[in-house]
């Protein structure tokens, strides 16, 4: 999730995960540049070695990107 000297540097797979659960709990569309850190995401899984509650973060990453096109296939649809 660290892209170098970009704007988004200071998005953790943590601050993408609760920012992404947050949007789901009031189940409103995730925001443009979340969608973006989401599929930035190389899925290396570095972040699953990591992680010290050992959460499946590449398996969540998966997961939002499913919802993502789905919900754009269907935003394409209506």
């Amino acid at each position: 999730m660290f892209i170098g000297s970009t704007r988004y540097d200071h998005f953790s797979p943590r601050s993408v995960i609760i920012l992404s659960r947050e949007a789901l709990l009031k189940n409103t569309e995730l925001p443009s540049f979340l969608k973006y850190l989401i599929f930035i995401c190389n899925l290396c899984g570095s972040c699953d070695v990591r992680c010290p509650a050992k959460i499946k973060i590449t398996e969540t990453i998966k997961v939002l990107r499913n919802q993502v096109l789905a919900q754009d296939a269907s935003a394409a649809v209506v």
